[in-house]
Parts: C-alpha cells; structure tokens; sequence
C-alpha cells in the first residue's frame, strides 16, 4: 500500500476526499445558487418540464456534493484491495434500502410518474 509508505498513503487518501469534497461542493453550491430553472431550460423548452425538473435542483446539488466525496473515497477502497469489504454494504444501501425507498416515493407516496406533455 502506498510503495510500504503508509503515512503518505493516508495523506494522499486524505487530501484526494478533501479535494473531491471541495470540487464537489463547488459545483453542487452552482447548482443550489443558480435559478433552480436554469439549467433545465438548456435541455428542454417545455415549460411544465422546466418547472417540474427545478423542483429537484436542491436534492441534485446535494447528490452532486455526496457522489463526489464517495468517489473519491470508492478509490481508496479499490486501491487499498479492500471491495469485498464494501460489497455487503452496496447491496444493502442500493438493492434492499434505496430501491425498495424509492418504488415506495414514486408509486405509493407521489401517486405514480408525472405527465409531462
């Protein structure tokens, strides 16, 4: 790990997530400050869809920050030859709690998908 350089391995993993953080959050602080509508209406001129879509502005800059940060730290996990330890956990957090969580928000909690057109 790290050429038998422990001490400069941590650093390394640490100013990586420090640095994937702060790149992370810039941009998900863009799209938090920018006019929830602005870059929506760059892909679609439909005015329900726009409206629709800058709804989830706030939730998409806080995933755009999170999935940063996990990246960086999924790269250490892999270069430290530790993914068996990290399965379980991907499982559980994706296949039995988010998927589960979000069939549940979509079709019980909202009533289904939105018609957009």
């Amino acid at each position: 790990l790290g050429m038998n350089e422990p001490k400069e391995a941590q650093l390394s993993s640490t100013v990586g997530v420090i640095l994937a953080g702060l790149v992370s959050g810039i941009g998900g602080l863009i799209l938090f400050c920018a006019p929830h509508s602005l870059f929506p209406s760059l892909f679609s001129p439909d005015e329900k869809l726009v409206n629709l879509s800058s709804e989830l502005m706030p939730m998409l800059a806080l995933y755009v920050f999170a999935d940063g940060v996990q990246a960086a730290l999924s790269g250490i996990v892999k270069g430290c030859g530790r993914q068996s330890l990290v399965m379980p956990i991907v499982v559980v957090a994706y296949w039995i709690v988010g998927l589960p969580l979000a069939y549940y928000n979509v079709f019980h909690k909202y009533g289904g998908t939105t018609e957009c057109g």
